[in-house]
């Protein structure tokens, strides 16, 4: 069910948050558990506005935290980074693209002067997910940010999670803090609150940009494996039969050299596993009538999971002799933000 590749902006007419039904589908189906302090949040559509999310007494919706800072208070230090990157166009869609994924987004209580506008409205924070978070567990801690006020008027929603780590855990932010949960990784500058948010360079936008997309990629291999192991992939016709799981653990997996440092990976080719034809083609066809469809950069692909990885297939046509079924770890399933040009090759 949930594709941690899909671009929101694919079914929307407008603001993803607003308008994709696709993302208001995954947000309903992540954040309808249990919460920390021992409560259930079932969350529900609204019926005139489906972009809403209600429980209790709560109305909460979407809100971007993957950010590209192109609006005009940034159009000076964007005027810099468009001369300094080849086909700036081309960068800007790539990060673009791999924002509106669903690592991206998060929800909040809605109202007026909500989370969502003032962290945008704020000179300091800048919309920036890393600031946020910090006045975040600066308020669990009991300290003064620049959305104190805020934070506090929604007191009774961050309640619910009891404390710091319990926030954290519940959206599935751990890769934006450290492994005690003392301290929230800022992706440049420093969490001082003495000046703007902005990056103050080329290089220092693009470091931020680099280490934010590091943290999508890291969320989205945990919502990915969360989504495993709580079984909101697919329907039970979908998960894997035991022939299938037999087949796979005598393979001998050959591992990717040529891609070691890109997309690490593991193969076996057709015609020399350990087993029939019949029974390789057999994992195949499986792979690709009841994989669910993901992308690899913008390539899409069918892909299953099994345990701690996933598997797809690469073929020229059904009848190929030479049909590759590879597999990888789950939390290396990732992309890179570097960009061929200026600033360094493509990784």
């Amino acid at each position: 069910m949930i594709d941690i590749t899909f671009d929101f902006r694919t079914d929307s007419k407008g603001d993803p948050d607003t308008y994709s039904s696709t993302l208001a589908k995954y947000h309903q189906v992540l954040w309808s558990k249990q919460l920390p302090n021992g409560e259930r949040m079932e969350l529900k559509r609204s019926k005139d506005t489906p972009y809403v999310f209600t429980w209790k007494d709560f109305e909460l919706s979407s809100d971007t935290i993957i950010i590209e800072m192109v609006d005009s208070k940034s159009k000076k230090l964007m005027d810099q980074v468009r001369q300094s990157i080849d086909d700036f166009d081309s960068f800007y869609e790539h990060i673009l693209h791999r924002s509106y994924s669903i690592g991206g987004v998060i929800i909040f209580p809605r109202h007026r002067n909500s989370m969502n506008q003032m962290r945008g409205m704020n000179s300091i924070i800048r919309d920036r997910w890393d600031l946020t978070l910090e006045c975040i567990r600066r308020y669990y801690a009991g300290e003064k940010s620049p959305l104190s006020k805020v934070i506090e008027s929604d007191k009774s929603f961050y309640d619910l999670f009891v404390d710091f780590k319990g926030y954290v855990d519940f959206f599935l932010l751990q890769d934006c803090v450290s492994d005690d949960y003392s301290r929230v990784d800022i992706w440049c500058g420093d969490a001082s609150f003495e000046k703007s948010g902005l990056p103050d360079s080329v290089d220092e936008y693009l470091t931020f940009i680099r280490r934010e997309h590091e943290f999508l990629d890291k969320r989205n291999a945990r919502i990915q494996k969360y989504c495993i192991e709580n079984n909101l992939f697919a329907d039970e016709d979908t998960r894997e039969p035991k022939w299938l799981k037999s087949f796979i653990d005598k393979q001998k997996w050959i591992f990717a050299k040529t891609y070691a440092n890109k997309a690490p990976h593991e193969y076996v080719v057709r015609g020399k596993v350990e087993g029939t034809d019949e029974e390789f083609m057999s994992v195949v066809n499986f792979i690709q009538e009841k994989g669910i469809t993901m992308c690899f950069w913008n390539h899409p692909n069918k892909y299953i999971f099994v345990d701690d990885h996933q598997y797809w297939v690469m073929r020229d046509g059904e009848d190929d002799p030479t049909t590759i079924l590879n597999r990888c770890k789950i939390d290396e399933y990732k992309y890179t933000v570097a960009w061929k040009g200026k600033r360094g090759e493509k990784e």
